[in-house]
């Protein structure tokens, strides 16, 4: 009884946040690549050339055109456009060009009330779907979890992660929710609906990164991005 009641503590939490860390230490990376995922990193050597961010949404739109064409699976962006700027038409027309594209969203407090603010304008309406990017640290900062979905003023969204991967396999008869699991097609996903569908995250075989200043300079092949999924 005394571990139970140890369990829902700080100090509990922190013990089994170790022990995970243990694990995933003594497990290791996995082997390889994940091979159907790949980032568009913004890096130093991009930095180095670009300089500071942000980039010109001219630019942006200029990578972003690039990737689309070689026709990946879908595209998540991971960048917050809450205010118009300068070469937002040419971003838009360049988001309008990718198929299934995910962009984001982010929780503001309007008033008194959490509201879902999505891009700004035109960029809203290349969207496929939204996804909230919503991080989750423990109490010690360190990211162990994520939280498949969210709400906020009657509003849901899920992962943009999660969004992305059903963009890339689409499920005959959509998402089924059940109280301690997600089924999509034949997968399913032991995430509770008490826990905002939170998933312990496993640190598998790393993602492949290409920066983006790579992208810009042609430095990459179509199949570096084509079919999979691009954030």
């Amino acid at each position: 009884m005394a571990a139970v009641i140890l369990g829902f503590t700080a100090y509990g939490a922190q013990m089994n946040a170790d022990a995970y860390d243990r694990y995933m230490r003594l497990r290791g990376p996995e082997p390889g690549e994940a091979e159907r995922a790949v980032i568009v990193a913004i890096d130093d050597a991009t930095l180095h050339v670009q300089g500071r961010w942000p980039f010109s949404r001219t630019i942006q739109a200029a990578a972003l055109r690039k990737i689309c064409e070689t026709h990946p699976a879908t595209v998540g962006i991971d960048l917050i456009y809450s205010e118009s700027s300068e070469g937002d038409d040419a971003l838009a027309q360049a988001m309008a060009g990718c198929a299934h594209l995910v962009l984001p969203v982010e929780p503001v407090m309007t008033g008194d009330k959490i509201k879902w603010q999505r891009p700004v304008g035109l960029l809203a309406q290349t969207a496929t779907t939204f996804g909230h990017v919503q991080p989750d640290a423990d109490d010690d900062g360190v990211h162990r979890e994520v939280h498949l979905e969210k709400s906020a003023s009657g509003e849901r969204f899920w992962l943009l992660g999660f969004e992305c991967f059903r963009q890339m396999q689409p499920a005959p008869g959509g998402l089924l929710e059940e109280d301690d699991a997600l089924i999509w097609g034949p997968l399913r996903i032991p995430a509770s609906r008490q826990s905002d569908r939170a998933l312990l995250i496993d640190f598998g075989p790393p993602v492949r990164h290409i920066a983006f200043e790579d992208v810009i300079e042609g430095k990459y092949t179509a199949a570096d991005f084509a079919g999979k999924a691009v954030f």
